[in-house]
């Protein structure tokens, strides 16, 4: 138990001295990774939902990407075919994703959560899913995004949550005084029968 304790108390120490490194590469991963299933992985489905005039896939995509597309240009491109449901030409149309320090907020994060979780939920009340008008790709990378940023808020603020220390050395104290006191009162009970036995046999 005491090098548990030793082994934790050891690792909180040496995150807080590489907080700042810890931060900065959280920030970069989490953008490209967000930057590129908005503008990328986002760009089929709504090329698939323009075509086949499935308006609501339609909106919540766009909302997504206009929630937290970060651009190139500033804007998204409108020369861009999947804006109007048709696939690239001859000369593919290629879209460059910029690379940046720096992390959705947690309004953000929230929003484009919320919105995905709508297209892949299978709940919905007796209604047509919108899951079922996805292809299972698409799907599949959405719930695969979907899950691992659920994380991201815990990297995005990982100085507080590594500065909330588990004060795993009063737990260890609290845990040695219950059993100290269980075994005192083992005692006592004990002590108390052998009291009762004895008077007895004097009676």
């Amino acid at each position: 138990m005491i090098e548990v304790i030793a082994m934790i108390k050891g690792l909180q120490v040496l995150m807080a001295r590489m907080e700042t490194v810890f931060a900065d590469a959280a920030r970069r991963s989490i953008y490209a990774e967000l930057q590129d299933f908005v503008q990328l992985v986002l760009r089929e489905p709504l090329r698939k939902a323009i075509k086949n005039k499935k308006d609501l896939i339609r909106s919540i995509v766009v909302s997504v990407r206009e929630t937290c597309g970060d651009w190139a240009r500033g804007c998204e491109p409108q020369q861009d075919p999947a804006l109007r449901g048709k696939k690239d030409g001859e000369a593919s149309f290629t879209i460059k994703v910029p690379r940046r320090n720096v992390g959705p907020s947690s309004t953000q994060l929230y929003m484009v959560r919320t919105q995905l979780e709508a297209l892949i939920s299978d709940k919905s009340g007796g209604r047509r899913t919108l899951r079922k008008d996805l292809d299972a790709g698409t799907l599949q990378q959405i719930e695969t995004f979907h899950r691992q940023s659920f994380y991201w808020g815990y990297l995005l603020n990982l100085s507080e949550y590594a500065s909330h220390k588990i004060h795993i050395d009063d737990i260890y104290d609290d845990q040695n005084s219950s059993s100290i006191s269980g075994k005192q009162a083992g005692l006592y009970l004990q002590g108390h029968k052998d009291g009762e036995k004895a008077n007895k046999k004097k009676g």
